[in-house]
């Protein structure tokens, strides 16, 4: 089982979740069951029109998306009870004590656009875009990092 970590609302919009949404269909195309973790019903909401009904089971964590230290007591419980080997985590939210607080419950893998931090996690992904707008005739690819 792999878990994805992520939310969308009127403020943050919805590119998180859609690549997030991108990603699960690859991982369900090898056969991989995934669960996707929103912290709140207007997530759950923006979530619900972009997939198929029944295509991924999504969980309401009734947390505040901006405080993701505060929601790790019901995410750890939920990852527990479905046996998440993995969690994908895309989410500007995020913190060391966050990661810290989840780093022996399952791999966490994170979707890292800002490189704000060295966080404690297995797999990271950073974007880098600068690369990109100085030479936009340059394919760009992501730079993957397994730790």
């Amino acid at each position: 089982m792999i878990g994805i970590r992520a939310d969308a609302n009127s403020i943050i919009a919805t590119g998180h979740v859609m690549r997030c949404i991108s990603i699960a269909r690859a991982i369900k195309s090898l056969g991989e069951d995934v669960t996707f973790f929103v912290a709140d019903d207007e997530s759950l909401k923006l979530l619900g029109g972009s997939i198929t009904e029944n295509e991924f089971e999504v969980v309401v964590l009734g947390t505040d998306w901006q405080n993701m230290d505060s929601e790790s007591e019901p995410l750890i419980n939920e990852l527990v009870t479905r046996n998440v080997k993995t969690l994908l985590v895309d989410s500007y939210q995020v913190t060391r004590t966050y990661f810290d607080k989840l780093k022996d419950v399952c791999r966490i893998a994170y979707l890292d656009d800002l490189s704000r931090e060295a966080y404690p996690v297995n797999v990271l992904r950073v974007e880098f875009y600068s690369n990109q707008i100085e030479n936009p005739q340059q394919d760009w690819q992501p730079n993957f990092l397994d730790l």
